[in-house]
């Protein structure tokens, strides 16, 4: 490995020396070898022999050991710029080194705690997270629980038929027997029959209808203006939308022009106006916490475990949550839409993943994030949330992390006492854990997991979307247009143009129209229908709204500004008026032509 990156040194020469005047890397006090080091290449410049009392040789690993130090006291300096650049490339992945100005690899430590404010928050940190404030105790109760939990395992090896350890390689490695099937018995399939026939056979919109009577998850969709008044059959035209949403039918199938609560602008306007990711979370948690009152889900476990795992799905459309992964989505993007579940059979988080990340940085979200009233400690994930960085960061945050590890033979395991004998387990335990490390970086630890516990605490990152699509830390563009209008509801005059009641806007049905007559008897409505819409966005969430209500938001901006409004041409009210609109850019775009030419 070190022999072929060696090879390409002519190649790195090109912009090498580039790369050293334009960016000025810094680091933490473990990268700073590597730092001295990388400053110092250009002092090497034109020698052709370089002594080990001319360079920093304190960062070399003994793999390069070889390759840098070709005979006593002489360095080869291609090995040596090449040894550089790699460890350089390591420190930036590991967050040692870091760029100060740059905005995806700058200093991680700006995010924390400033040193000279540290001392005054420690003891708060320490309560939040129930850790001691000196990393003794916590090494000594880690060491006992260790060595506990291997003599344990080797008293018990013996009586474990599916078990047995095997020397590969000259390491001995776990070998797990596989399941094997096992048919259900002539009793189970008696009593799966009888509970089937004991179900009753409902359609899906009574099912809703039903749980929503006993649970009122409906009451959770709110308006987006945050109004508090509901207009008449609410909860039914709530359960119709998200129907036909879950069923991905569109609104076609559950539209009845017979009920109020049914018609295509009923329902258009619900999905607009109360479906939103906020409001679908919290009326999921309202779902969550009363299954969790249910006699029969407490039977089936306490909330205390929860599970998770990925799906991943093809996104046939351009969007920014999806991502490529040949394997998974062939010339395709996708995403991966991981799911929390606990152990009443209830899902209480989720989270969409671009592409196919690791799901072990995404692992610990669920469990900071969710807002349902269970409280899980075991989480339970398959072998793509499994990294020995997420074990210490579940244990500092007080969880316990159980993955199903599918290659359990090259899994590593740890120990403290070298001398100590496991029995069965002694050649297993191969790699040890350095308390004096713990000990030097305990306050940097402390620090860096209540920085993650707030930001998760505060809500989702950036890289992770929630089920809407859209970053929540974002407002979107629909909501930016709505506070055009505010909390009091329209003006006087609006109100009188858009002939809407003097209370709150915000939760009232679109008003209809009194058809205009025509022609010979005919009538037509006045109010827009969904088709007449502004151009959308290719790829975005961008909500169109009517032309009308549109112009209708733009004169009341106008009217609280003391202008006047636009009159009927500029706004395209008649034929000509719309004609103009749209020829007008296309003219400056013709003047703008010429001028050029």
């Amino acid at each position: 490995m070190c022999k072929h990156i060696v090879e390409h040194h002519r190649r790195m020469r090109r912009f090498l020396p580039l790369l050293m005047d334009t960016i000025a890397f810094e680091g933490t006090d473990a990268a700073k070898p590597v730092i001295d080091a990388w400053n110092g290449l250009r002092a090497l410049e034109g020698r052709k022999v370089l002594q080990e009392s001319h360079v920093e040789l304190a960062f070399v690993s003994t793999k390069w050991k070889p390759f840098v130090v070709e005979s006593p006291g002489v360095v080869n300096r291609e090995a040596y710029t090449m040894c550089v650049l790699e460890r350089l490339c390591h420190g930036l992945r590991r967050r040692e080194i870091f760029a100060p100005r740059s905005k995806k690899w700058g200093d991680p430590r700006s995010y924390l705690l400033p040193d000279s404010a540290w001392p005054a928050e420690r003891p708060k940190v320490c309560r939040s997270l129930n850790l001691p404030a000196t990393p003794e105790p916590f090494i000594d109760l880690l060491r006992a629980e260790v060595d506990a939990s291997y003599h344990l395992a080797a008293d018990r090896f013996e009586e474990n038929d599916a078990l047995r350890i095997e020397e590969k390689d000259d390491l001995e490695k776990f070998v797990l027997r596989p399941l094997e099937a096992v048919d259900d018995p002539e009793s189970l399939k008696i009593l799966r029959s009888q509970v089937d026939a004991l179900m009753p056979h409902i359609d899906l919109p009574d099912v809703l209808l039903e749980v929503n009577a006993w649970s009122r998850f409906a009451d959770e969709f709110t308006h987006i203006s945050e109004g508090r008044a509901r207009v008449e059959n609410i909860s039914t035209s709530i359960c119709a939308v998200l129907l036909a949403e879950a069923c991905n039918v569109g609104l076609e199938p559950v539209v009845r022009h017979g009920s109020s609560a049914l018609t295509r602008g009923r329902l258009s306007w619900v999905t607009q106006n109360y479906v939103r990711a906020d409001t679908l979370r919290r009326a999921n948690a309202r779902l969550v916490n009363y299954q969790a009152t249910i006699p029969l889900a407490k039977q089936w476990g306490g909330g205390a475990v929860a599970t998770v795992d990925g799906i991943r799905f093809v996104v046939p459309v351009r969007t920014i949550n999806a991502g490529p992964n040949p394997k998974y989505f062939d010339v395709r993007r996708g995403v991966t839409y991981f799911n929390y579940g606990s152990d009443q059979f209830t899902g209480f988080h989720s989270i969409v993943i671009p592409g196919t990340m690791r799901d072990s940085l995404f692992i610990l979200s669920g469990l900071l994030e969710q807002e349902t009233n269970l409280r899980p400690k075991e989480l339970i994930s398959d072998n793509a949330g499994y990294s020995d960085l997420v074990f210490g960061l579940f244990r500092v945050l007080g969880y316990q992390f159980s993955p199903r590890i599918a290659d359990l033979g090259d899994a590593r395991l740890w120990r403290f006492d070298r001398d100590a004998n496991y029995g069965r387990l002694d050649g297993i335990a191969r790699n040890y854990i350095s308390p004096e490390i713990i000990a030097s970086k305990w306050d940097a630890h402390l620090a860096r997991r209540r920085f993650a516990f707030l930001r998760a605490r505060a809500g989702p990152r950036t890289h992770a979307r929630s089920s809407s699509g859209w970053p929540p830390h974002r407002p979107r563009p629909r909501d930016r247009r709505n506070r055009q209008v505010p909390e009091d509801g329209p003006s006087p005059a609006l109100r009188r143009r858009r002939d809407v009641p003097a209370t709150d806007e915000g939760a009232l049905e679109p008003p209809r129209r009194t058809p205009r007559p025509l022609a010979g008897g005919l009538s037509r409505p006045t109010w827009r229908t969904p088709a007449a819409l502004s151009r959308r966005t290719r790829g975005s969430t961008w909500r169109a709204r009517p032309r009308r209500e549109h112009h209708c938001l733009v004169e009341h901006a106008l009217h609280e500004r003391g202008a006047a409004p636009p009159s009927r041409e500029r706004r395209g009210g008649s034929p000509a008026g719309r004609r103009a609109a749209v020829d007008a850019p296309r003219q400056r775009r013709w003047a703008h032509r010429d001028a050029a030419r």
